[in-house]
């Protein structure tokens, strides 16, 4: 029994314990990735994705649309080389709480694109295209 309690209990949480920076490393390679290449697509598509900030209603999307790039792209980039990692990461959580609260703050901004025949449906919906 106890040879059965070693082998199923005390081993992988040993093997846990050597382990525990594989999780942080992942989540970090994951998140950067993602953010690189939305960056990215953006960078290099400045004028439409403009035309989409000033068709949303965003305040000052000339100003905006290159920030929000180089935020994602230089983010994402510094969370891949784990290179101000605390930093970035306060930047990425402070602009996806904005895009989360914007349907809030910005109200005229609607999901229309995405559903045009049931707004209320929308609000429960992510915001994927920005």
């Amino acid at each position: 029994m106890r040879f059965l309690v070693q082998w199923l209990i005390d081993w992988p949480r040993r093997v846990a314990w050597h382990l525990g920076w594989l999780a942080p490393l992942f989540a970090r390679f994951t998140v950067g990735w993602v953010f690189l290449w939305s960056g990215w697509g953006k960078l290099h598509d400045l004028a439409q994705v403009t035309e989409n900030f000033v068709g949303w209603g965003i305040p000052y999307p000339r100003l905006l649309t290159p920030f929000v790039s180089g935020v994602e792209f230089f983010g994402g980039l510094f969370l891949l080389l784990g290179f101000m990692t605390r930093i970035s990461a306060i930047v990425h959580s402070q602009y996806c709480t904005s895009r989360a609260l914007r349907p809030r703050v910005f109200p005229r901004v609607v999901l229309s694109a995405l559903c045009p025949t049931r707004p209320a449906r929308c609000d429960a919906m992510p915001d994927l295209w920005i």
